[in-house]
């Protein structure tokens, strides 16, 4: 069980340094180029949008990973019961390690160019979302004056009506 934990803590760790180098520079490259505009409510979107990819993506390859590892282990363990000294045990032991080994760095490469892949359509996403905020921003700021013109005129038709209407004038 001590393998297995010390599994779990290089993964997590693996995991932790995998979101950092994804969502923190994306965040950071949208604030620099967009400083103000970015809301802190759309950077928490974009922010969860980024980590939620970032999560599919990782827990796909550890995943495949931990079928690796597994199935590495049993196949050691097999060779270990038919092993009949320790030489045998050595050497099976040494290979599996090995193996294992190679699986990580397959992992770790898998996770690099998952990475570079994750940044760039991330970045896009970035753009994206905040180039329709914008957009929506403006659309909004046209409706809310429109609004209020036509809720000024509404209100001055009654005292136009008062003021210079006759008795059988009805709206």
């Amino acid at each position: 069980h001590e393998a297995d934990d010390d599994d779990r803590a290089m993964l997590d760790n693996l995991k932790k340094a995998f979101k950092k180098s994804v969502t923190e520079p994306l965040v950071q490259a949208g604030k620099e180029s967009y400083g103000s505009e970015l809301k802190p409510r759309q950077q928490q979107q974009i922010e969860r949008k980024v980590q939620a990819d970032a999560d599919i993506q990782l827990n796909r390859h550890v995943r495949d990973y931990q079928i690796q590892a597994r199935r590495i282990k049993q196949l050691r363990k097999d060779e270990l019961k038919a092993a009949t000294n320790a030489a045998e045990r050595a050497e099976v032991n040494k290979r599996y390690d090995e193996q294992k080994a190679e699986t990580f760095q397959a992992l770790a490469q898998k996770l690099e160019d998952t990475r570079k892949e994750l940044v760039q359509s991330a970045g896009e996403t970035v753009v994206r979302e905040i180039e329709t905020a914008k957009k929506e921003d403006e659309k909004q700021g046209i409706e809310d004056k429109v609004r209020a013109h036509l809720r000024g005129f509404s209100r001055t038709i009654p005292s136009f009506l008062m003021a210079y209407g006759e008795e059988g004038t009805t709206l």
